[in-house]
């Protein structure tokens, strides 16, 4: 899993992330912040980070070690281009619940992420774009190949009060 290979790091969970991508020859390109060019700039550094990420990355390394900068991170592939996939994972920062809450998702967290995934959590179509995904570096790349969706990837995601429960770990917020 190398060729559009992402890593998608929460930066709450790792302080200092995006500065340390970029030293010690850490293996990461094409690192972003997902909240660059969003009301929620001001935070950007510690929301959803994307970097590019080589199989032999010391990037890599650290994710296979669950060390910072790269803690709870998970795996994904993809042949977006990089304004592709920022924008791809701006639209999934908000589930909207059918009485108009909107909730934030965590999808930086592989927890949260593997959660959602094996509970069946998730929208139609959320995998849309995405050619493997792992939550864990001793799992087996999942292809999401069943979530091809009709028309184009916009708009919100409206989730049902169970998904959202099942999202949140039994009690929705």
């Amino acid at each position: 899993m190398d060729h559009g290979a992402w890593m998608m790091i929460d930066g709450a969970i790792n302080p200092g992330a995006l500065p340390a991508i970029f030293r010690d020859d850490a293996g990461g390109s094409g690192a972003m912040a997902v909240l660059h060019g969003t009301d929620y700039a001001a935070i950007a550094d510690s929301g959803p980070l994307l970097v590019r990420a080589g199989a032999g990355s010391h990037l890599m390394a650290q994710w296979r070690a669950n060390e910072l900068p790269a803690r709870h991170a998970w795996v994904f592939q993809s042949d977006r281009s990089d304004e592709e996939v920022a924008a791809f994972w701006r639209r999934r920062l908000f589930f909207l619940a059918p009485d108009g809450r909107r909730f934030w998702f965590r999808f930086a967290d592989a927890r949260v992420m593997s959660r959602a995934h094996g509970d069946r959590a998730l929208p139609e179509g959320f995998w849309q774009g995405l050619s493997g995904v792992r939550f864990h570096p001793r799992q087996a790349v999942w292809s999401p190949v069943d979530e091809a969706r009709e028309g184009a990837d916009t708009g919100e995601f409206v989730i049902s009060e169970g998904q959202a429960q099942r999202i949140a770990g039994g009690a929705a917020s």
